[in-house]
């Protein structure tokens, strides 16, 4: 036999004050901070990946093909490739790591497997590097879908914290009316 409760229609103790700034202020700025720092980091690294594919080129070398396995504190691991080649601007030697924008680490070997394979030790690659810091080059130029995915996930933690400071104060004021009114 099933046993049927009631639930209590009273409402819930009005919140106190510093309660209440945490949430119609605090909670949602944490929100809108993070996601406008990860919204810029990733519309800058967007920004640079559209302008590769037009950045000079000189002849690179790989002096590091490897695939990198991290491993975090519960056990799993994930995998990326460490691609590292030397190139020179001018007369000044540099050294970088960047594949493509949007570089990332997966749970899957394969595709830092694919990536050590294409760039293989000692062989010559053309290095793409920015005209206005030579330090910063790329293997690969141009926007990938990855390259999407930081401004992405900014814009949506950036768009819920300014959800949460219009909406949320509306909210707790209309709650504790009816907690009144009851």
């Amino acid at each position: 036999m099933l046993k049927h409760t009631v639930n209590s229609t009273r409402p819930s103790a009005p919140m106190g004050p510093g309660m209440r700034f945490f949430f119609t202020i605090i909670f949602p700025w944490i929100f809108i901070l993070m996601g406008g720092g990860i919204m810029y980091a990733g519309i800058t690294n967007l920004r640079n990946a559209s302008a590769s594919k037009n950045w000079p080129t000189v002849p690179g070398k790989v002096v590091v093909s490897e695939v990198d396995r991290h491993r975090s504190d519960k056990g799993s691991s994930t995998y990326s490739a460490n691609v590292v080649y030397d190139y020179k601007v001018e007369s000044t030697t540099y050294s970088a790591k960047r594949v493509s924008f949007g570089d990332s680490r997966s749970s899957n070997p394969a595709g830092a497997r694919t990536i050590q394979n294409k760039y293989k030790l000692g062989m010559e690659v053309p290095v793409h590097y920015s005209p206005k810091e030579p330090s910063l080059a790329v293997l690969e130029p141009g926007v990938t879908g990855a390259t999407m995915l930081l401004p992405g996930i900014g814009g949506v933690f950036f768009l819920v914290g300014c959800a949460m400071a219009f909406f949320l104060p509306a909210a707790l004021r209309k709650q504790e009316s009816q907690s009144v009114n009851a």
